[in-house]
């Protein structure tokens, strides 16, 4: 893991998506090879999560998917964590597909009201990238609800108080 991890730093430059991929693949296979979600496998993906010299590389949004896939194998406090990290670290997201799959990944696995809240209190200080994955994460929150009024309401008050 030590060389998979170290790989994802040094990769850079033209090919580094199809480079990462195969990375995220390898890890992939690690991860998959165990009841639990080994620890160090999930430490990878929290150090991904809060490094920009990571988050934001092209490619490094597989990595997010293959864990999004994981959830139900991890427990409270572990989803929490992920939670919390990508809180802490959410206004530094600049990759686009990155922001498009932690607010989906947020928007289906985890409490809904908690992550409007975090919605709430990230969209103001995002990138433009950042803004667009909320705004996926409220969609699917919306469809969800069936379109609950009050949900719908929230919403609306989350995307039109930006500044």
């Amino acid at each position: 893991m030590e060389d998979l991890r170290k790989a994802l730093y040094e990769i850079e430059g033209k090919g580094a998506r199809k480079r990462i991929m195969k990375l995220a693949t390898e890890y992939d296979r690690l991860a998959m090879g165990h009841d639990t979600f080994p620890q160090i496998c999930f430490d990878l993906i929290v150090e991904i999560l809060s490094t920009e010299e990571l988050f934001n590389k092209p490619g490094m949004d597989v990595f997010l998917m293959n864990i999004s896939t994981d959830t139900e194998r991890l427990s409270k406090e572990r989803k929490q964590k992920l939670l919390d990290t990508i809180r802490d670290s959410y206004s530094k997201y600049a990759n686009l597909e990155f922001c498009w799959i932690a607010g989906d990944m947020l928007a289906r696995y985890f409490d809904r009201e908690y992550v409007m809240y975090v919605f709430d209190t990230l969209f103001d200080k995002s990138t433009s990238e950042g803004k667009e994955g909320i705004a996926l994460g409220l969609d699917i929150i919306a469809k969800h609800s069936k379109r609950d009024p009050s949900v719908m309401k929230k919403i609306e008050k989350i995307l039109n108080n930006s500044k």
